[in-house]
């Protein structure tokens, strides 16, 4: 806390002093107004490691959205680290992705809308389905596209 006084300046442009690792500040302005995000949205964040001694910017997927926060899941041009509730992302001109991407459902956490950096695109509706899936599929609750697959194979 005594670091967090020390490097604070009040200031009426800045609302919120984030620390996110040793010597490593970001500083969140509340100039003009903050960006809308809607779930599908692809953003560009600084991403925190997994240990908080730092963080990088990468692009991700929002999931979720609150009146405080947007929650996140991570997206990677590493394929090979693929986990079974992970999927993959063919780049669009709509996603705004340059390669195939790997989009890591377990790699999930919120963040303020302030510390985004620039919205790079959107996922389709359909991938975005595929994303809710992969998340009921990770916190293990049974997804509605299972559901409607085994009641049609009952049918028939």
């Amino acid at each position: 806390m005594k670091h967090l006084s020390a490097n604070y300046r009040d200031s009426s442009k800045t609302e919120h002093v984030y620390f996110l690792g040793e010597n490593q500040w970001v500083y969140a302005s509340a100039a003009g107004k903050k960006p809308a995000f809607n779930c599908g949205d692809i953003v560009e964040v600084p991403f925190p490691f997994t240990d908080l001694s730092g963080f990088k910017t990468r692009p991700a997927l929002v999931m979720a959205i609150s009146k405080m926060d947007i929650t996140v899941v991570y997206i990677s041009s590493h394929s090979s680290w693929a986990a079974y509730e992970d999927f993959l992302l063919q780049p669009t001109a709509e996603n705004g992705l340059s390669v195939l991407s790997l989009v890591r459902i377990g790699k999930i956490f919120s963040i303020s809308p302030s510390l985004v950096i620039r919205k790079t695109g959107e996922i389709s509706e359909l991938d975005l389905q595929v994303a809710k899936w992969c998340l009921n599929c990770y916190f293990g609750m049974k997804p509605e596209l299972i559901e409607q697959s085994q009641s049609s194979d009952e049918m028939t």
